[in-house]
């Protein structure tokens, strides 16, 4: 295959980035939804402190008060960590994932202009043998009929077997793939018989035959298949450049994305949220 060396290596990369990309998106989900049901922990907690802290005296009050606000700015901290955990994390993994498995298709495109290209030179070749077929065949009809004019066979037992040679070599050649009809040919009045004018008869239809169908894969060579080829070529030697590029840049571009979200994960999610946290927590009572 064309660049295989090059755009092997490529899809293995693409899908190795891909399933990392799976298991963060899952990983990023299922952290969501954690969150998320902490969230809804701590909602009905702060709710039940505020309940108690209207039942008790003023000196309760202020204690169940003050710990009631804590856990709601806990709830609110949380809630913060979510929206942005979607919008930094888990919708980029989205769009992360979703290019990636585009890079594939492209992948992929490539690869079947690539064998559509193979399958036409196939083609192409199939035809060009084809050609050196019938023009080994017309040699050999007119060599073969040199030697049954020659005055030197006058043998009926030599050109009964020179007859039956000719007629095998001629259905060999073109009877399996040409529309000729040997039944209709004049069939031979004498098994000894050495009539010239019958044999020009029959190397005459079969040169006309043959000259007909070498003009005629000829001009589709030449007209059809082989500029098709060449613009098939070129196509696919265009796209495969551009594909190397663009996927190569884009790849680029995710990996350093990705790194970006491991900064977040480091900076924003470990650190800001954790000290916020404590922050909330380690505050003096009122």
């Amino acid at each position: 295959k064309l660049k295989s060396s090059i755009f092997f290596p490529l899809e293995c990369k693409i899908k190795k980035l891909l399933n990392i990309t799976l298991k963060l998106e899952i990983c990023i989900k299922k952290l969501i939804k954690d969150l998320q049901q902490q969230k809804e922990s701590m909602a009905e907690l702060g709710g039940l402190f505020n309940i108690f802290s209207i039942m008790e005296d003023y000196q309760k009050l202020v204690i169940l008060e003050n710990f009631g606000n804590k856990i709601d700015m806990t709830f609110l901290g949380i809630d913060v960590l979510i929206r942005s955990l979607i919008i930094k994390v888990k919708e980029p993994l989205l769009i992360y994932k979703l290019t990636l498995r585009g890079m594939l298709q492209l992948l992929n495109f490539r690869k079947l202009k690539e064998l559509q290209l193979s399958y036409f030179q196939e083609i192409v070749l199939r035809k060009q043998s084809r050609m050196r077929s019938i023009i080994a065949a017309l040699n050999s009809e007119l060599k073969l009929q040199e030697v049954l004019h020659e005055s030197i066979l006058e043998s009926p037992s030599l050109n009964r077997a020179l007859e039956n040679l000719r007629l095998r070599h001629s259905r060999h050649d073109i009877y399996s793939s040409s529309t000729l009809d040997y039944q209709n040919l004049t069939p031979v009045k004498s098994r000894y018989s050495n009539d010239d004018s019958q044999n020009s008869a029959i190397s005459k239809s079969v040169q006309d035959h043959l000259l007909e169908e070498l003009q005629t894969t000829n001009h589709d060579l030449t007209e059809k298949y082989i500029p098709c080829l060449n613009n098939l070529r070129d196509d696919v030697h265009y796209l495969s450049i551009q594909v190397e590029n663009n996927i190569n840049s884009e790849l680029n571009s995710l990996i350093s994305k990705l790194h970006n979200i491991i900064i977040f994960w480091k900076i924003d999610f470990q650190s800001e949220f954790q000290k916020e946290k404590s922050s909330v927590w380690n505050a003096a009572e009122v």
